[in-house]
């Protein structure tokens, strides 16, 4: 023992070393808060929240900024910058689907009522064989525009026939001179009339509505023989379903004037207003554009204008927007009013045909309408209460919107 003793302190020292050796390697430290890893974790949460504070902060006001509901980037940024308390995302999220539903129903309406401009004329490729179903069509509508008058024939008889004179002129001309010949003993032309006769009056035939091309100008319509390529025909068919709507407005719109108070007249009758030109101004993906002029008693061209405007033709028809008129009078002389029905008038009618076909197949798919979901919509969701496992965040929150 005596000779332990000097050595005594250091072997307590030791024995003090191992036991704090002991607790360094085999007891972990802790705190109310748990491990230290456990501790770590909930002061990088803290920090992530610090953060989002700090980014939300020097976002600043979003001021007068609108939000495109459709836009992912400006829904992001309202969700991180400036939706402070995070319970109402789930609030934002229905509101957003919701919206998404009504923009995809709209757009479903829209592409279903422009799918008419697209509709096929013929599902033959072959340029003849496509042209003949064209050549058809513009001119079975032709011939319903001016069976029922709501045309404006082209006046020919001023067009240069054979040898620059106006057609029949050069026939009549050698009828003259036949009959003349024949008076003076000279052999009769044969085909020519007997001198003296009259050629009985055929009165005014039928155009041709598949050629004549200033009859199928009116319509703007396709007349060649050189055939279109198959690259062509959507625009024909386009500007094609454009005249027939137009043509369809005009044969099912009669109008009446009213007597005047003043002036006697004969007695109002109802008539159709009459297509004089058709002129083209754009055709791009989403708006067509032309200009119509219509000719026709004052009554008549104002409720073709009128039916334009409303747009009551249903899913059947595109939609379409009256840009703007211009009314054109005849000044009367004194006397030359007297005696007629109505007034006639020229109509210029520009007028934009809207597209929605492009814009529907890149948001959805064209869902006919009868297979949209009905029902009344669902009201838009209350804000969750904060719950206490938020208190943290809202309080934080709070503090800065206070």
């Amino acid at each position: 023992m005596s000779k332990i003793r000097p050595y005594l302190f250091w072997v307590i020292c030791g024995i003090l070393f191992l036991i704090e050796l002991g607790f360094l390697f085999f007891v972990s430290p802790s705190s109310k808060n748990g491990s230290p890893s456990e501790v770590k974790l909930a002061l990088d949460e803290q920090n992530k929240i610090l953060d989002k504070l700090h980014v939300q902060a020097m976002a600043g006001s979003p001021g007068a900024r609108p939000f495109n509901p459709l836009n992912a980037t400006d829904i992001s940024d309202l969700e991180t910058k400036w939706l402070a308390n995070r319970n109402w995302k789930g609030v934002f999220s229905d509101l957003l689907t919701q919206y998404q539903a009504q923009m995809d129903d709209i757009l479903s309406y829209l592409g279903q009522r422009s799918q008419v401009l697209h509709k096929n004329i013929s599902t033959q490729s072959d340029p003849f064989q496509w042209y003949d179903a064209y050549q058809q069509a513009t001119a079975d509508l032709l011939k319903q525009l001016y069976e029922q008058k709501c045309i404006v024939v082209p006046n020919t008889a001023s067009q240069p026939g054979a040898m620059g004179m106006p057609p029949g002129m050069a026939g009549q001309i050698a009828a003259q001179a036949a009959g003349a010949g024949a008076g003076a003993g000279a052999p009769a032309v044969p085909g020519a009339a007997p001198a003296g006769a009259t050629t009985p009056d055929s009165g005014p035939t039928e155009p041709k509505f598949g050629t004549d091309q200033s009859l199928r100008g009116v319509l703007s319509f396709l007349t060649t023989t050189s055939y279109p390529e198959a690259d062509q025909h959507d625009l024909l068919t386009t500007k094609f379903r454009v005249m027939e709507m137009i043509g369809n407005v005009l044969l099912n719109t009669k109008a009446t004037n009213d007597t005047s108070p003043i002036l006697k007249s004969r007695p109002p009758i109802e008539a159709h207003a009459k297509l004089q030109s058709t002129s083209w101004k754009d055709t791009s993906d989403d708006v067509l554009s032309l200009q119509i002029t219509l000719q026709g008693p004052l009554s008549a061209v104002l409720a073709v204008e009128a039916a334009l405007e409303e747009n009551k033709g249903g899913e059947d028809e595109p939609l379409r927007v009256v840009l703007g008129a211009t009314l054109t009078r005849k000044e009367f002389v004194a006397g030359e009013r007297l005696g007629k029905s109505s007034e006639p008038v020229i109509l210029s009618i520009d007028l934009a045909v809207l597209d929605f076909t492009t814009m529907a197949k890149q948001h959805i798919s064209v869902v006919p309408a009868d297979t949209r979901p009905q029902g009344p919509s669902r009201p838009a969701p209350r804000p969750p209460p904060p719950s206490a496992s938020d208190s943290g965040d809202d309080s934080s929150t709070n503090a800065k919107g206070n």
